[in-house]
């Protein structure tokens, strides 16, 4: 069943090597700032994690597949949109739509690709949009073919705060089928060296990284997928442009692994620890200066390491991905769907740093956004909002009482999706971020990693700082 395994993996405990933490750190570094965060509702509430070191960046696959395949893709779909010489493969949204991680029937909710290039379109979006240089009205925005490769706008499907545009994947060359990685069925692809900038946002902005695409391979030839777009913290605008800038598409190689540090490298470091008395298992009971002596040489053995092997720090490393390198280019034209779009915004009392609590639900999933008190946010230097306040993890419940997971790939760890719930109601949970993470989280599987079906009400109420059910 799909919630068994996605609670499983949801609540496994493993621990994140630092050599492969501090990769992650690199990663997140490189890529952009989202373009649609308000710098007055930074409302992300993050934890510590605690890490422990390894001597085999091989076992890093996984981690640098978290890392890097940042953001969950959707889907859209209405009629074929095909260019000449691509075989027609029908209508992605009817033929995945209801297996992707936000799933359902899209039919009566999609438009076709709209180009903005066309000319009362470019007249309508530079009224909309005079401040925003991301819309290039020379750029094709159904079918672009690169270097063999062709990538195809199908339809797209804008509800609330999300955005879903389906596309199509053909190259005259085989694709690496055999050699992807496969998460729960699904070939691991994304676009995560490419952007999506929106005419509605700032020309300091320099777009958000798209993330990952759901769907499937049809042949060694084709592949059919949906990418997902999402506006955090309010719906997007009635009607506005989106520019794709699609750079490569990359794929997790199902054998991928970095090389293992060099024996040389590792006795230098055993050495080191050695000479000094120290040991990496008795770490956590070093004093600040031992750990800052042993964190040094750790470094200089990852430092000399990433001199010998360069591609292991490359955002799309050989030695984890394949990778198909465009560009494909595309401009669309966007009007926002709020048929059976619904809000609920809920005064939050007794829950330190947290003011309202806002829920938008569309017919594919549904979203929870804290909005912290004003105390909870100090201007930086540069002028910006950083948030200072108390951090909660919000578990939800639908309307049985099971407990709601995000589906695979899905960023935000308060998006879930609706298929896979009854929300005609929803309890909400404020927990305690690091207990949760430490504690809540594990005690709910058995020990052979299988899910435990029960009505959860009782147990997350013995740990929640703060509760409220919410009817749709």
């Amino acid at each position: 069943m799909w919630k068994e395994d996605a609670f499983n993996r949801i609540l496994a405990d493993d621990k994140i090597p630092s050599a492969v933490d501090q990769k992650i750190m690199d990663t997140l570094k490189t890529l952009p700032e989202p373009s649609n965060t308000s710098e007055t509702d930074n409302e992300s509430f993050p934890a510590t994690i605690s890490t422990k070191r390894i001597l085999n960046p091989a076992r890093s696959v996984a981690a640098a597949c978290l890392a890097f395949g940042l953001t969950f893709s959707g889907i859209c779909i209405t009629h074929p949109v095909m260019a000449s010489g691509i075989p027609m493969v029908g209508n992605v949204f009817a033929d995945i739509g209801k297996s992707l991680g936000f799933g359902g029937d899209f039919s009566s909710y999609t438009d076709p690709a709209a180009d903005a290039a066309s000319p009362d379109q470019v007249i309508a979006s530079s009224s909309l949009s005079q401040k925003s240089d991301a819309i290039d009205p020379s750029v094709d925005t159904l079918s672009v073919t690169a270097d063999g490769t062709n990538i195809t706008i199908q339809d797209t499907y804008c509800g609330g705060n999300t955005l879903y545009i389906s596309l199509i994947i053909h190259s005259q060359k085989d694709l690496p089928v055999s050699q992807t990685l496969m998460q729960d069925g699904k070939p691991d692809l994304n676009l995560n060296t490419s952007l999506a900038k929106f005419s509605f946002d700032s020309p300091s902005n320099g777009g958000s990284t798209i993330g990952n695409i759901d769907g499937k391979f049809l042949d060694s030839h084709t592949y059919e997928g949906v990418i997902r777009l999402t506006n955090t913290y309010t719906d997007f605008p009635k009607h506005f442009n989106v520019t794709l800038n699609i750079n490569d598409i990359i794929g997790m190689k199902k054998d991928g692994a970095f090389p293992d540090i060099p024996e040389d490298l590792q006795q230098a470091y055993r050495k080191n620890l050695s000479d000094a008395g120290l040991s990496e298992d008795l770490y956590q009971t070093y004093s600040t200066e031992q750990q800052r002596q042993m964190d040094q040489w750790y470094a200089d053995m990852m430092n000399e390491y990433s001199r010998r092997y360069p591609e292991t720090d490359d955002i799309a490393s050989p030695y984890l991905y394949w990778k198909i390198t465009g560009p494909w280019n595309f401009c669309l034209d966007i009007t926002r769907n709020n048929s059976d779009v619904l809000h609920k915004t809920i005064s939050v009392k007794n829950l330190p740093s947290v003011d309202t609590i806002s829920l938008i639900k569309t017919p594919f999933e549904l979203s929870l956004t804290p909005k912290a008190t004003a105390d909870s946010l100090v201007a930086t230097p540069d002028g910006s909002m950083e948030y200072k306040g108390e951090s909660y993890f919000y578990v939800l419940t639908d309307a049985t009482g099971d407990w709601m997971m995000p589906p695979l790939f899905a960023t935000e760890s308060t998006t879930f999706a609706v298929k896979d719930w009854d929300t005609s109601s929803v309890t909400i949970y404020a927990m305690p971020y690091i207990r949760y993470m430490d504690q809540i989280k594990g005690a709910h599987v058995r020990e052979d990693g299988t899910y435990i079906h029960k009505d959860w009400r009782p147990y997350l109420e013995s740990y929640a700082l703060w509760t409220e059910t919410v009817n749709f």
